[in-house]
């Protein structure tokens, strides 16, 4: 890899991120954060189903200002980096609340060892391929296997990055290529 390349994935990191600052929310604000279609809808504030530039300026600068926790309009690293780990600290929360919502099958608000015995049982059956109740080293890294060719191919259907820098269906390329 050369210079050139090697500097660029940082930059372009830094870039996202900056650009991305007006979607930081700090982790008490209640907006949608799971499905862009929902994000376009937090930016409709007004509901009437556009979106205004008066609006996305509006967000924006309600987001600008909680990241700017010391209030002189600049936002520093730490304060960057606050507002980073808070969204990430509500996205866990929100991800743990919806796994406890699909496990708490009476809604009780509690989970029983019922209510977890199938859902063990069912992933214990998937890693068990051959069925004979014991679950191998191989059958563990068949699974892992499965389970990271799948991310790969979820994120090449986005046209994302995966294990190389190429969008699906593209000719083969090789590292230089980039």
């Amino acid at each position: 890899m050369n210079l050139r390349k090697s500097a660029f994935v940082p930059l372009a990191v830094a870039a996202f991120g900056f650009a991305s600052l007006p979607l930081i929310a700090s982790a008490d604000q209640n907006r949608p954060r799971h499905n862009p279609g929902e994000r376009m809808e937090a930016l409709d504030t007004n509901g009437d189903g556009d979106i205004s530039r008066e609006e996305v300026d509006a967000v924006r600068a309600e987001r600008f200002a909680a990241t700017d926790t010391d209030g002189d309009g600049l936002i520093s690293a730490e304060e960057f980096s606050a507002a980073a780990e808070a969204r990430e600290v509500q996205q866990r929360a929100e991800r743990h609340a919806a796994i406890f919502e699909h496990l708490d099958t009476d809604g009780d608000g509690t989970l029983s060892n019922g209510e977890l015995s199938p859902q063990i049982d069912h992933m214990f059956s998937m890693v068990d391929s051959d069925e004979d109740g014991v679950i191998t080293l191989a059958e563990r890294e068949a699974t892992h296997e499965a389970m990271r060719a799948r991310w790969r191919d979820h994120r090449g259907e986005r046209g994302e990055r995966g294990d190389r820098w190429q969008r699906p269906n593209a000719p083969d390329a090789t590292p230089d290529d980039e």
